[in-house]
């Protein structure tokens, strides 16, 4: 959880420095910390997988709901980023600040839904 936290910091940082794909891809590894050490925390093992859609409809799961439609959108949203921002051949010019602007509202959303927001 520590390390979800500061990659939200980082990703909020990135953001306002004007580095959008740096925001987009912190804020992907944020949600997936926080996924994930939630999921630890609910059963004891760490899920092998980087998608964040899977991990969110595991988590509901276990709460015995379904995901909202707008946290499964995010989760999916997101997702793109872990490859996009990282591989300069994945993806054909610059992140512009509306992106940066949604993956950092997708990031939020899904630390409000888990309940890990402070």
């Amino acid at each position: 959880m520590e390390k979800a936290e500061r990659y939200r910091s980082y990703a909020r940082r990135g953001f306002e420095d004007g580095a959008y794909d740096l925001a987009c891809f912190l804020a992907q590894q944020s949600a997936e910390f926080l996924l994930k050490a939630l999921l630890i925390r609910e059963v004891g093992a760490r899920p092998l997988t980087h998608s964040l859609h899977e991990m969110v409809k595991r988590f509901a799961q276990l709460r015995g709901e379904e995901p909202p439609e707008d946290v499964a959108r995010c989760a999916k949203s997101l997702e793109e980023h872990y490859v996009q921002a990282r591989y300069p051949d994945a993806r054909v010019g610059p992140y512009e600040r509306w992106e940066a602007e949604e993956c950092l509202r997708c990031m939020e959303a899904l630390w409000r839904w888990t309940g890990g927001s402070r």
